[in-house]
């Protein structure tokens, strides 16, 4: 198994780890080329591999850049075709990595696919970076987050109820569902309607894609998207998952067409255009979104949401309730 880095913002990281930030480097290696002081953050590359965060009692903060801008689904996409177990290694990787993060009291609350990155463009690694929304756990008193991508936030965030760490396992089995079947579970027409589809927390198996995968993974991604968050299963749980612990024979493998990746990845850029437009890092305020109803990507960027899950049974999307407004996007 490759080694799992985790990466992100320098300040959040270090100060959610308690890690003393030197401008001295402890390893001259790996120390800026001219001053051995960190490089201002420059672009989200850069700035998603600020920190590498080093499972032992001496970590220390690296500077340099540890990846490239490659996200996992534009892997994906890239590789045309693979197998449920190609994909199961990125999840495992994952898993494990948000193992550690949990066993060191941090909540991560922005896993999505833009912040899963690939380490080299020729090795199979990946980090999970952005820990601008993290939080350190505090077991004496209750945790709430308001922001984060409609598509991938647990209930407990648009209900507005404490997250823990299964807020972070729902994110990671979204992710999986949406890897191996190359759609999007809870997607709608607009942020309000998305959010309709989280609550009510119904996922397909019955379209091709899902209904070829292996009943293990069936099974993972159900205990990952159970509605209550004491009833998912924590990352050494999924970890210790039948779907983990046993290979598919070969002659059993499906193969998954992930050039249908495209039109979720040109949702995901039209998101951060809009972002960018609106001044945002990509975040919605989630109960402001859910009260708005504002049109998501599929009124700007229509059909393509229909072309990505059409006709494989998907979750229907919700429309908004009878006399609701229906606003347009500018």
């Amino acid at each position: 198994m490759p080694p799992l880095l985790l990466c992100g913002c320098p300040l959040a990281s270090a100060r959610l780890l308690q890690v003393p930030v030197s401008p001295t480097l402890p390893n001259p290696e790996h120390q800026h080329p001219q001053h051995g002081s960190p490089p201002p953050p420059q672009d989200k590359t850069h700035r998603a591999c600020g920190a590498r965060l080093v499972p032992d009692p001496s970590a220390f903060l690296d500077w340099s850049p540890r990846c490239s801008a490659e996200e996992l689904l534009d892997r994906l996409f890239k590789k045309s075709v693979v197998t449920e177990a190609e994909v199961k290694v990125y999840i495992q990787q994952l898993v494990e990595g948000l193992q550690y993060l949990h066993s060191q009291g941090i909540l991560h609350l922005d896993i999505k696919p833009p912040n899963i990155l690939m380490v080299h463009p020729a090795r199979e690694d990946i980090k999970i970076c952005d820990f601008g929304f993290a939080q350190k756990i505090t077991p004496a008193e209750p945790q709430y987050s308001k922001y984060g991508c409609p598509e991938f936030v647990s209930p407990e965030i648009i209900e507005q109820t404490p997250v823990s760490e299964a807020s972070d396992i729902w994110a990671m089995g979204v992710i999986s569902y949406l890897s191996l079947t190359c759609s999007s579970p809870f997607a709608g027409e607009s942020d309000r309607a998305t959010l309709l589809n989280v609550l009510e927390g119904r996922v397909s198996w019955s379209s091709p894609m899902a209904a070829h995968l292996s009943e293990d993974a069936q099974d993972f991604i159900k205990a990952a998207l159970q509605r209550a968050p004491e009833a998912r299963p924590s990352a050494s749980r999924c970890l210790a998952h039948s779907w983990f612990l046993k290979s598919l024979p070969a002659e059993e493998a499906h193969f998954i067409n992930t050039k249908q990746l495209k039109f979720l990845l040109a949702r995901s850029r039209w998101q951060v255009s809009r972002a960018a437009r609106e001044g945002r890092r990509g975040m919605l305020c989630v109960p402001r979104a859910w009260e708005s109803g504002k049109p998501g990507w599929a009124s700007s960027v229509r059909g393509l949401l229909l072309l990505s899950r059409g006709g494989r049974g998907a979750c229907p999307v919700q429309r908004p309730r009878q006399g609701e407004d229906r606003k347009t996007e500018p």
